[in-house]
């Protein structure tokens, strides 16, 4: 049975984002194979699809905590010891 695709017009070419992708191998066992390929026959999803969600959740949820670490560390630039440092500069001039 013939499948009707969308026909794609100049303009939606121009429009569409340039993306690069990079191919990645993994090596799984028999048991995580299975269990991916259970998880996409529930959800109906290809085994990439769900590769690539799954990724995406990992990633976000653990990268957001370094993220935050990150800035915190950062902010400490500004902390009042830094700011004493500043002011012993001032203090020496004006001896």
């Amino acid at each position: 049975m013939p499948v009707n695709k969308p026909v794609e017009t100049n303009t939606a070419k121009l429009l569409k984002k340039k993306t690069k992708q990079n191919r990645v191998k993994i090596n799984l066992l028999e048991k995580d194979a299975k269990m991916l390929k259970r998880f996409c026959k529930i959800n109906k999803i290809s085994q990439a699809t769900a590769l690539k969600k799954i990724i995406r959740e990992y990633l976000t949820e653990h990268l957001t905590s370094y993220a935050e670490e990150v800035a915190k560390n950062q902010l400490g630039l500004f902390d009042s010891v830094q700011t004493n440092i500043f002011d012993e500069i001032k203090k020496k001039r004006t001896k």
